[in-house]
């Protein structure tokens, strides 16, 4: 998609990961080359003994955006999550995680294979949906005060 189209349409950017390398937009923490894999059309994140983070750095200083994330991944052991964080600061945060709780009597794996955040200024809603196009929120908060 063509930017002028993706203004049009109220895009502002559009990740295929089509390349094997990443756009410099991104950052990765821990900036580990063996824990992640784009190309293809998708990006692979990799488990490990500590957590893997990838930003969008456009994001922190836009005031209002939404984002849509399609989402192929399935937790299958306890303790592995996966999602969107918002982070302001220890005692600011919002988490989308998708997970698989074995503690029940039923164990439960809550996933979502489409995740929207709209940001606000200071306010965050979630959504997920199983289409991309029939959306149910999931919540919403406010987050710091800058």
């Amino acid at each position: 998609m063509g930017v002028a189209r993706l203004k049009e349409s109220g895009r502002i950017y559009e990740e295929a990961f089509a390349s094997s390398s990443l756009d410099s937009k991104w950052e990765v923490l821990p900036n580990d080359v063996t824990r992640f894999e784009a190309g293809s059309g998708s990006l692979v994140l990799k488990h490990g003994q500590d957590p893997l983070y990838l930003f969008y750095k456009p994001l922190t200083d836009m005031k209002q955006f939404v984002m849509d994330v399609k989402n192929s991944y399935n937790p299958d052991t306890e303790g592995c999550y996966g999602g969107i964080i918002v982070f302001v600061d220890e005692h600011n945060y919002m988490e989308i995680e998708e997970f698989l709780d074995v503690s029940l009597p039923t164990p439960l794996l809550k996933t979502y294979p489409w995740i929207r955040l709209i940001r606000d200024y200071n306010y965050y809603t979630a959504y997920w949906s199983d289409d991309g196009l029939i959306w149910n929120i999931i919540g919403s908060v406010e987050l710091g005060s800058s």
